[in-house]
């Protein structure tokens, strides 16, 4: 059962550190040099945060924070990014409130080694989470929560964009690492199995596409692309392979619509190693909660689909400010739905809600959503634990990742939803 609290947070004192906030205007200052943007805002906060139970029990918790963070945004011709990192320290007050620390943060990064050729891109994220008695999780705990949980995220690799004479070359390769820490904290129901939370584990991710743009070879756009995914988790040495190959066109239609489709092939294969075993033939749990793998035995394919994939989808892009894009196909042996769509008002403000469907780990869902994330935005925190917030404050797509963050159990699975801010 999720838990209710409602909470008041007096502020004591938020401070603007004046030196750093002096380097932040000598270095905006020389923009025009420069082709650079730079804002910093380093903070110090001190509050008094009182914390009250509606749900299912009535605890009250009072504690004392200290914090200090900074924000700080990079925007330039060939070098962008958006940081927003934050320390704490709280104190708690009663024998129903713990001392502690916090460190939380995102980032978002890319820089050009050869302007508008070679980028370099890399993201990361420290967040809390609680972790419920079936593998559910949701941001920002309350403080001192027994079943909170510590998540690390970390992603870099080069993006390529370069012409071949009328054809159009791109490619990218990402480097991911994931953890989940304090797995021993989740509270399951007496006499349940415990959940095997998931523990850590590295992301490769590598794509190439040639193709040309209407009117360029061709009367209609025409691709082909190459794509290979693998993750491999700690937790009986799961694996995720994914390797795809298909071409695609693009039919304009007319000045805003365009028909577009592809078809191809993909090999899936989910695999893992049998847990060890007592003498009784059950598994034998760890003491951080989780299975020990057992590295003799053979490794099992827990999914393993390969064939034909497609999908057909249209286009429409009435004018800078909305686009839309959504496809209907065929893809992990069943009909797949994904797509975008973005609608700006206004210079200040947006909308963006995206379709997806991919199979992946928990380390992969939050490399791959640590990835869409701009490089322009502002963090949400929330205000009773200082922590991150499901979305960031942007005006270009991919603006949510919590709901990568919604599950932490260990097992890959296929994701399917809706992310709107």
């Amino acid at each position: 059962m999720r838990r209710i609290y409602t909470g008041i947070v007096f502020l004591l004192a938020a401070l603007l550190l004046p030196g750093a906030a002096m380097a932040a205007d000598e270095l905006a200052g020389d923009r025009g040099s420069t082709g650079n943007r730079v804002e910093i805002s380093p903070y110090i906060e001190a509050s008094q945060v009182l914390l009250a139970e509606l749900s299912p029990g009535s605890d009250v918790v009072t504690y004392s924070r200290i914090a200090a963070g900074v924000d700080a945004s990079v925007q330039g011709r060939n070098n962008a990014g958006a940081l927003s990192l934050r320390y704490e320290r709280h104190i708690g007050w009663g024998d129903g409130a713990s001392d502690g620390d916090i460190i939380s943060g995102i980032a978002r990064v890319s820089a050009s080694v050869i302007p508008r050729t070679l980028t370099i891109e890399a993201g990361g994220l420290a967040a809390r989470s609680r972790v419920e008695g079936n593998g559910g999780a949701f941001l920002s705990p309350s403080v001192g929560a027994a079943d909170s949980s510590n998540i690390y995220a970390v992603y870099a690799g080069p993006s390529l964009t370069t012409q071949a004479g009328d054809l159009t070359v791109e490619g990218h390769y990402r480097l991911g690492y994931s953890r989940v820490e304090e797995p021993d904290a989740v509270i399951v129901a007496p006499g349940a199995e415990p959940l095997d939370i998931f523990d850590e584990s590295v992301v490769h991710n590598a794509q190439i596409r040639v193709g040309s743009r209407p009117h360029q070879l061709l009367p209609v756009g025409v691709g082909v692309g190459a794509g290979w995914y693998q993750e491999d988790i700690s937790n009986l040495d799961q694996r995720v392979r994914d390797r795809w190959l298909r071409g695609d066109v693009t039919v304009p239609v007319s000045p805003t619509v365009a028909l577009v489709g592809g078809v191809g092939y993909e090999d899936v294969e989910v695999s893992a190693r049998d847990a060890q075993r007592d003498l009784s033939g059950f598994p034998v749990i760890g003491p951080d909660g989780r299975y020990v793998t057992d590295s003799s035995s053979p490794r099992r394919l827990a999914y393993d689909v390969e064939g034909l994939i497609w999908d057909v989808g249209v286009l429409w892009r009435p004018s800078t400010r909305t686009q839309l894009e959504a496809h209907v196909g065929r893809r992990y042996g069943s009909t797949t739905y994904y797509g975008t769509l973005s609608y700006a008002p206004s210079s200040r403000s947006s909308i963006n809600i995206v379709v997806y469907d991919n199979i992946a780990g928990f380390g992969g869902q939050v490399n791959n959503a640590l990835a869409q994330l701009p490089t322009d935005f502002v963090a949400n925190r929330n205000p009773l634990s200082g922590d991150i917030g499901n979305c960031v404050v942007s005006l270009e797509g991919g603006s949510c990742f919590g709901g990568a963050l919604g599950a932490v159990r260990s097992s890959p699975f296929r994701a399917r939803g809706v992310a709107a801010p």
